[in-house]
């Protein structure tokens, strides 16, 4: 892969996180961020692999940067959603996942903010 152009980075560290191989997707996901540092998915993306890896503060970081980029980015209001849970901030993770589902148009990611939703009543 060219290490200088961001799609071929930013779809490879997707197959693997499929794969489950998190540790080369973050790689893949450095790189891209490299490449541009301000790509909402890109922000997306890394901030999913700091919240499975249980890095909150970065995972946050990521996806609030997403969010600057792309208010519309759903990806980035589901992560925020789950953090804030995490954190027991309900208030916060419910404003997100209601944001998230105003913008959101891919069903698995809907399903994924009523499930969160759900689960908070």
């Amino acid at each position: 892969l060219n290490p200088n152009i961001l799609e071929p980075n930013y779809s490879m560290a997707k197959i693997l996180i499929h794969e489950d191989n998190l540790s080369e997707a973050r790689s893949y996901i450095d790189r891209a961020l490299k490449i541009n540092p301000n790509n909402s998915q890109t922000l997306s993306i890394s901030a999913d692999l700091y919240l499975r890896g249980q890095d909150f503060s970065q995972a946050q970081s990521h996806a609030e940067g997403a969010l600057k980029t792309n208010p519309n980015n759903g990806e980035a209001r589901l992560i925020l959603a789950q953090i804030y849970l995490n954190n027991g901030d309900n208030r916060s993770a419910i404003d997100q996942i209601n944001m998230g589902l105003e913008v959101e148009r891919d069903p698995e990611r809907r399903k994924q903010l009523l499930r969160l939703k759900e689960n908070l009543n």
